[in-house]
């Protein structure tokens, strides 16, 4: 009960972040931050499932919905990212909460490896960063199914002390072609062979970081300076 009304929590603050961005002052970030976005299509970054057959509209309000955008792009015009700006902008912001928010700027998007744990927490390791990492990070129960050896693909934020995985993370990989990529020029593409779930696979602890990293490098843009 006390994992449900802390995610419930950083869930709704979280939500008024988003709404606070989809405000009219926030138009022409959006669109700039679609551009950004669109633009490491150009230099051959893997894409999103059919991403080109999106409306600008819509497009906008998931890039704005980002955790690139809301935790790590800073706005062309003030320096700091919309999570920071919010908190500046919401004087009456209980301090915790403010505190909570300003740490998600540190938050962790990456492929993880469940290495122990139980219903209410799991140790994860950090396929994708440099220094190997551990976390531990608390579940809901929507998020039982992540037990010892899953393989998890999604973003860790820090809320009261706790990590806890920022919306609903996926298995990895959910498909072959996560980790079979490009290979010979060759595209594994919708209704080719070779595309499936609950692959059995064996990787090198090399390969495993190479395509970890590839798989979140829309996801982990470089953060503004």
């Amino acid at each position: 009960m006390a994992n449900r009304r802390g995610s419930e929590e950083m869930t709704a603050w979280l939500q008024r972040l988003r709404d606070y961005v989809r405000s009219a002052s926030f138009d022409q970030e959006r669109r700039l931050a679609c551009e950004e976005y669109l633009g490491t299509m150009a230099v051959g970054a893997p894409t999103e499932p059919a991403l080109a057959e999106h409306p600008v509209e819509q497009l906008e309000t998931r890039v704005a919905d980002s955790d690139w955008f809301l935790f790590h792009r800073c706005h062309s015009r003030w320096d700091r990212t919309p999570v920071r700006l919010f908190v500046e902008q919401t004087p009456d912001l209980p301090a915790r909460v403010a505190e909570n928010l300003l740490a998600c700027e540190q938050s962790v998007g990456s492929v993880f490896c469940v290495v122990s744990g139980d219903t209410e927490a799991v140790v994860v390791h950090d396929l994708g960063g440099e220094a190997g990492d551990y976390y531990r990070v608390m579940l809901t129960e929507e998020q039982t199914w992540i037990v010892q050896g899953a393989m998890v693909r999604g973003r860790l934020v820090r809320w009261d002390g706790e990590y806890w995985f920022h919306g609903q993370p996926e298995r990895w990989p959910a498909l072959v072609r996560d980790v079979v990529g490009h290979r010979r020029g060759f595209a594994v593409g919708p209704g080719l062979r070779g595309r499936g779930r609950s692959e059995e696979l064996s990787l090198s602890a090399r390969r495993v970081l190479r395509l970890a990293s590839r798989t979140m490098w829309l996801r982990e843009r470089r953060r503004h300076r």
